[in-house]
């Protein structure tokens, strides 16, 4: 075996590597989201993500009210609460920054409708 094919063949399993560890952590950190998602928010907000018209709260499915919030507010609603209808309760110090942030990316914008 030559040097270069040997190189290669290295440089091929180490960016294999890395790229099978970036999507692992992805999918380590969607089903954590999805889990805190189910144990938290689930009641609330139904585990298909279209909440509850009774409880005022959002259809997380509909693409309106998602195309209408940005990912800082989402987050900051999370981290502080929310009062008025649909009132809910803030989730800073009971989730830490990241796990916010995955709830937001993973979970939420994860109950968008898929372009066909």
């Amino acid at each position: 075996m030559n040097v270069k094919t040997l190189m290669a063949g290295c440089l091929f399993f180490l960016v294999s590597g890395c790229l099978f560890a970036a999507h692992t952590g992805k999918n380590h950190a969607a089903r954590a989201a999805h889990e805190q998602f189910m144990e938290t928010c689930s009641m609330c907000h139904g585990a298909n993500g279209k909440g509850f018209p009774a409880i005022h709260t959002p259809n997380f499915t509909d693409p309106k009210w998602q195309t209408s919030h940005t990912d800082a507010q989402l987050e900051a609603a999370i981290a502080h609460g929310k009062l008025g209808a649909g009132r809910m309760p803030p989730f800073q110090g009971q989730l830490t920054p990241r796990q916010i942030k995955a709830l937001v990316h993973f979970v939420i914008r994860g109950f968008a409708k898929k372009p066909k």
